[in-house]
This record gives C-alpha cells, structure tokens and sequence, in this order.
C-alpha cells in the first residue's frame, strides 16, 4: 500500500460488501427456504427449490460462510478472497452454462490426458533408448570425452573438470518425460533437439 489510506478504505470495502453477500443470502433463505422446503407447491403453481438444493446456491453458502469466518478473524481460515470471483458465476447465465459444459467434459478430458500420457511414455522410452548419455558434457565444454574431461584440470582455475549432464537430458525415464515437457511446452526447445 503506497496510500496510507488505501488499506482502510479496502477494509471498509470488504466489510460492505461482506454485508450485502450475507444480506443477499438471507434474503435468497428466507424466500426459498433453506432445507425443508424443497418441492412444495407455491400458490401460483409452480414448484421452488429450497436454496441449498441448487449447486450454485450451495456454492454461494460456502464463499458467504468462508467469508465471514475472514471477518471474524477465525485463525484457522486461508485469505481466499479471490474465490468470491465465483460469485458471478452464479450471476451471468451464459457462464454457468460454460461451466456446467466443462464439468459434464471433465471424464472425457482425464481419458484424453491418459491417452496423451501414454504417448509421451512411448517417446520417453524411445528417447532414454536412443539419447542416453549423449546429453553430457565436460564442465568447462572443452573436451567431448568423459576421459579426456577427467584427467586434466581447468587451466583457468586449476580445479578438477566433471563430465556433467545438461539440464534436459533422457538418462531415466523422469528426466525424458521432462524433456518432452520442454519440447512440447517452453519456447527453447529447439536447443534441447
């Protein structure tokens, strides 16, 4: 905070708005009941929901009752302001219809990352077959041997050469599947090919 008042006036802003979500959910309570409720007919025919029936609604509870564990200073509670974003889910339509389409997508998107896993297994056992040990280099990158790395010193300063792997290398299976990460991921990777 550059302002001296700027983290007052934060407070006093989480504190209303603090106020206004509980205002609202009490209200939402006190119209559709919180449990019992649920189903029975209201004069004009139609059937209610109570409010904790309705995932959004449950969602809501628990950003609200998170909230004000936040502004009694319960210990125990994380600073998860940013989960009140949630909120406008609940408020734009078109949103939770993209949310609800992405959990129904879910299962479908973990058999895909399986199938995706396995390929790079593939690749990985490809990789530590073909390119294992060839990744490694003497320390100073003078030498394109381990033995002549190894017997002579650094003429610069005098301490004993190592012949070293680089950072992306496929001596194991872990590291293979981290260099096809790299590849497929960082904008280095023609340094790695």
């Amino acid at each position: 905070d550059d302002r001296p008042g700027g983290r007052l006036v934060l407070e006093y802003a989480n504190l209303v708005f603090g106020f206004l979500y509980v205002a609202e959910m009490a209200a939402k309570i006190l119209v559709m009941g919180f449990l019992g409720r649920a189903g029975e007919a209201h004069p004009d025919g139609e059937r209610s929901a109570a409010y904790l029936t309705e995932t959004w609604n449950r969602i809501d509870f628990v950003i609200v009752m998170w909230m004000l564990l936040e502004l009694w200073g319960a210990p125990f509670t994380l600073n998860l302001r940013c989960v009140r974003t949630l909120r406008i889910l609940i408020r734009v339509e078109a949103l939770k219809v993209v949310v609800e389409a992405l959990m129904k997508a879910a299962p479908q998107i973990v058999y895909i990352c399986l199938v995706c896993l396995f390929v790079w297994l593939v690749f990985g056992i490809l990789g530590v077959q073909l390119f294992k040990g060839h990744y490694a280099r003497c320390s100073d990158g003078s030498f394109a041997s381990p033995a002549e790395c190894l017997t002579e010193p650094d003429p610069r300063t005098g301490e004993a050469r190592a012949w070293r792997n680089g950072e992306v290398h496929f001596d194991h299976l872990g590291m293979a599947f981290l260099a096809l990460f790299d590849v497929a991921v960082v904008e280095g990777w023609a340094d790695i090919m």
